[in-house]
């Protein structure tokens, strides 16, 4: 299992860059002229992209991790050249079973995740690529055996296109439990990114690492304060858990909901 060492690590949280993949995602797609403003930041302070498996087995005092979620084509045309110009790498979390499609939980989708050949290339570039499920559901509200069916089945897919181990996942929309996250453990991976907007600190659960997310506005001014811990969410893991267990009661009792009468609701993990 991988621990963080002993110092506070920065790791970012991209969705798209330049065109947006869905209107659903706006918010979450930075223009190219930012992203490549944030890039030279980072660059002229001395900072070091880096992908995940690096910054946890290997880290150093100047490296920034650079997670990209879901995997849409983009980062084989735009990010991963513009990352490459700079010498740094990143992660790719990749939603498994929609290979070269449409998102399948996005409507009017206009984008696509990458095909095989963008994501080998990308692969044998260095960039790091990791699991981020079948079908992108909101995991602690699937019934166990789908848990583990999103989970493992990822990593099978993955590894057995681009014949290399699959070490990290990302959770789908940040949700997880600790159900959840125990199934990850079995499924073999070494380490899982959640979201909460936080920097990672020594001590905290290997499978449920803090990002910080940026996004379509996010200024320099906003992203140098958040790398220094400046501005980002306080309170302590019972605080979260808290937060996290009202939260996932409002989202089951929607989903319930949103079902059609005589349609089963998924069980929590």
């Amino acid at each position: 299992m991988t621990t963080l060492q002993a110092r506070r690590l920065p790791i970012l949280n991209y969705h798209g860059v330049g065109q947006s993949a869905s209107p659903e995602v706006d918010h979450w797609t930075v223009p190219t002229e930012n992203f490549v403003a944030q890039l030279d930041f980072l660059e002229e302070q001395g900072w070091q992209g880096v992908a995940m498996e690096q910054a946890l087995t290997d880290p150093q005092d100047n490296q920034i991790a650079l997670t990209f979620d879901d995997g849409f084509s983009d980062f084989a045309t735009v990010i991963a050249p513009l990352l490459l110009e700079r010498g740094f790498s990143a992660t790719l979390y990749v939603v498994a079973g929609d290979i070269g499609e449409p998102p399948n939980w996005l409507p009017d989708a206009s984008g696509r995740i990458a095909n095989w050949e963008e994501l080998r290339r990308v692969h044998d570039a260095g960039f790091e690529i990791g699991s981020h499920s079948v079908t992108h559901p909101q995991l602690d509200l699937l019934s166990v055996n789908d848990v583990k069916y999103e989970i493992g089945e990822s990593k099978k897919i993955l590894e057995a296109e681009l014949k290399s181990e699959i070490t990290g996942f990302c959770y789908p929309h940040g949700f997880s439990t600790a159900a959840v996250r125990s199934a990850v453990v079995e499924a073999g991976y070494s380490y899982a990114c959640s979201v909460r907007h936080k920097l990672s600190v020594p001590g905290d659960d290997p499978y449920a690492l803090a990002r910080i997310v940026v996004f379509d506005d996010t200024t320099i001014e906003q992203l140098d304060r958040w790398i220094r811990g400046i501005g980002l969410r306080r309170g302590g893991v019972r605080l979260e858990r808290t937060l996290a267990t009202a939260f996932r009661a409002y989202r089951r009792n929607h989903h319930r909901r949103s079902h059609k009468p005589g349609e089963p609701a998924q069980n929590e993990c």
